[in-house]
């Protein structure tokens, strides 16, 4: 009979180390899993914040983007409204008793949307009107000997002239009656001053030619003959003093040539 020791009973079993183990490997993954868990919600919220906030600027910038449009688009129109109202205070000024309310409305209408269309600045037609007619729709010009010249309205077109305008504006003008209308006789001067400003590039040639026509100063400027500069000189110099009453118009204004002031 053999004698064996007795059992330590403090001594750990297998069984009992194993637990003790499991636990503690099952307790580290369970930290493990709500550190993921955690950093996973704070990590999905951050980016939550952050598209929000992506949004929110975009947003912003949205808004910004179509303000700063409204912006252009009221200073435009201030602009065409201080635009307007510059041709009525020259026209009123310059028009005397020649025109009843109705004429002068259709004339500044006409004045203000052929200079937005072309891009030039009323005030030189309303110069042009002042030198040529005294700014009476209804003069009729004439030579020194008194004899009429042939030229009728506001900027004192002739028949011939202004039919080959109107031709060319869709305007039927049939007779001399036709150009005593301020409005028709403003927009075929106006279509007929531009377009020889065009042809010679220069303001100051352009007057010359409205004055005396194109065939004229062709002649002139072929032979090297003197310019006539007294006209362009006349019609420049009311330019000016109507822009130092009424203002510039900064998308507009005409640069006077030196020919002013030589």
């Amino acid at each position: 009979m053999s004698l064996e020791a007795p059992e330590d009973p403090w001594k750990p079993t297998r069984l009992s180390t194993g637990w003790f183990h499991g636990a503690m490997l099952e307790f580290s993954q369970v930290w493990v899993v709500l550190f993921i868990v955690v950093n996973g919600i704070l990590l999905g919220w951050l980016g939550v914040n952050w598209t929000l906030n992506s949004w929110k600027l975009s947003d912003q910038d949205d808004r910004l983007a179509s303000l700063g449009d409204d912006v252009d688009w009221l200073q435009e129109r201030a602009e065409w409204g201080a635009s307007y109202v510059r041709i009525q205070k020259a026209l009123m000024h310059v028009s005397g008793s020649h025109f009843t309310p109705k004429q002068l409305c259709k004339l500044q209408e006409h004045l203000w949307i052929q200079s937005r269309t072309f891009g030039f600045d009323p005030l030189l037609i309303v110069a042009v009107m002042q030198v040529e007619s005294r700014s009476n729709p209804l003069a009729r010009g004439r030579y020194h000997s008194g004899v009429e010249s042939g030229a009728y309205g506001l900027m004192q077109l002739k028949l011939a002239t202004a039919q080959i305008m109107g031709r060319a504006l869709g305007l039927e003008i049939h007779s001399e009656s036709d150009l005593m209308k301020p409005d028709v006789n403003a927009v075929l001067g106006t279509y007929y001053l531009l377009r020889l400003t065009v042809r010679y590039g220069d303001v100051g040639k352009g007057l010359m030619a409205y004055n005396i026509g194109p065939y004229a100063l062709d002649k002139k400027l072929r032979s090297g003959e003197r310019l006539p500069l007294g006209y362009a000189r006349k019609i420049l110099k009311e330019y000016k003093r109507l822009v130092e009453k009424y203002g510039t118009n900064n998308e507009m204004s005409l640069t006077i040539p030196h020919l002013v002031g030589s």
